[in-house]
């Protein structure tokens, strides 16, 4: 694992945030919950290239929006069977704590509906249509959502 990555890693540990990317001059965080953040970067065409991440759980629909912004490395405390396949299919470089066989929602009642939204996408543009459906933001770059990330 790069030292970069590391270093993320280790600040996702040790504050309170969902989401550490960073490279060799900067470090980004995000407390937005779930694949939201990773939709928006990707609705304002942001990129990974240069970053290095970590997230506290990548599911599919998760590593479909890794394979739209291609970090350089991911690590993943929590890391779904069917985002492994995902990360391998496109190439993305991961590690990751805990591999489970699908995420299960906040109640822990069930799936994550954001993996439920990306069952039969097989494409990132398919699983991305389906998630701006989901999380009603179908034709919409909100404003002030990414004001959270830095």
């Amino acid at each position: 694992m790069n030292e970069y990555t590391k270093n993320a890693k280790k600040h996702l540990e040790t504050n309170d945030c969902c989401l550490v990317y960073c490279n060799e001059n900067e470090i980004c965080t995000s407390h937005i919950r779930g694949v939201l953040s990773l939709v928006l970067m990707v609705k304002e065409k942001r990129t990974m290239e240069d970053f290095y991440c970590a997230d506290k759980v990548v599911g599919k629909a998760a590593a479909f929006m890794y394979a739209i912004l291609k970090p350089r490395e991911l690590y993943a405390f929590v890391l779904s069977e069917k985002a492994k396949e995902v990360l391998d299919r496109y190439g993305i470089k991961y590690y990751y704590g805990e591999i489970v066989p699908a995420i299960i929602n906040r109640k822990g009642d069930g799936f994550c509906p954001m993996e439920t939204a990306t069952e039969k996408a097989v494409t990132p543009s398919e699983a991305l249509s389906l998630l701006e459906k989901k999380l009603n933001l179908e034709g919409k770059v909100p404003k002030g959502k990414t004001a959270e990330i830095r």
